[in-house]
């Protein structure tokens, strides 16, 4: 039987009745043994597998789900990205006000308003997209390539995976422009359905109800067993 381990976001950390990481449990009969952290960045994700690693077995599936990597971890801490180009944000003063109101909801309370400012500048003076992307890639080709004993699947959350310095070990199978991640897969299930975008994203894993207009966890299982396909061939190779 084994058991299936979801590490990322918040895109595997709902795993109730009716997400797709309860239907890939109970179609690949696994018992869901981790969860995704809503919020959670690249790091916190090497972090959380790197405390788990020794209990996986041959008989388990691991699922890496790989966020954005605009978001941060900093003594266990998650950080969301920060928009530096709001229209409000003319001068630093503005800009620190405008991303501790971006970002105080969203990490669960737990950063002081020290902590958030200095957040805050390492984004104005020292954060660089490249070099973050860099950073990202290698944590991601680290994973990818990190030899386990049982089928891995490797998923992106977001359309920015660092395509540039980390290679995923699949086929893109989406329908549009050849792409391959849960934002696209969604947005796909949006377009050809015409639901509210709202009704899909703010629920769950952001794939709307379950048995409602508004799941799209049957659309998105359609592409992720073809990735479990694609892994156990490329594992019985």
């Amino acid at each position: 039987m084994g058991n299936i381990w979801f590490f990322g976001d918040s895109y595997c950390a709902d795993t109730g009745s009716g997400t797709w990481c309860q239907r890939l449990a109970y179609e690949t009969n696994k018992t869901i043994a981790h969860a995704g952290t809503s919020g959670s960045s690249i790091q916190a994700m090497l972090q959380s597998f790197l405390e788990n690693v020794e209990y996986i077995t041959e008989d388990d599936m691991v699922v890496f789900v790989y966020t954005t990597y605009y978001r941060n971890l900093f003594k266990g801490k998650h950080y969301r990205p920060i928009d530096l180009s709001a229209a409000r944000a003319k001068d630093i003063n503005n800009k620190l006000d405008a991303i501790n109101q971006a970002n105080g909801n969203n990490i669960y309370g737990l950063v002081d308003e020290d902590e958030l400012n200095a957040y805050a500048h390492y984004h104005l003076h020292l954060w660089d997209q490249d070099e973050a992307e860099q950073l990202a890639g290698m944590i991601c080709n680290y994973l990818i390539n990190y030899e386990l004993p049982c089928p891995v699947l490797h998923i992106p959350a977001f359309p920015d995976f660092p395509k540039q310095y980390a290679t995923l070990p699949f086929e893109p199978i989406t329908h549009e422009d050849n792409t391959f991640c849960l934002w696209d897969m969604i947005n796909e299930f949006i377009a050809d359905t015409g639901v509210d975008r709202y009704h899909v994203v703010s629920v769950g894993n952001h794939m709307g109800v379950p048995l409602t207009k508004t799941d799209a966890v049957p659309y998105v299982m359609e592409y992720i067993n073809q990735y479990v396909n694609q892994s156990i061939h490329k594992r019985n190779k």
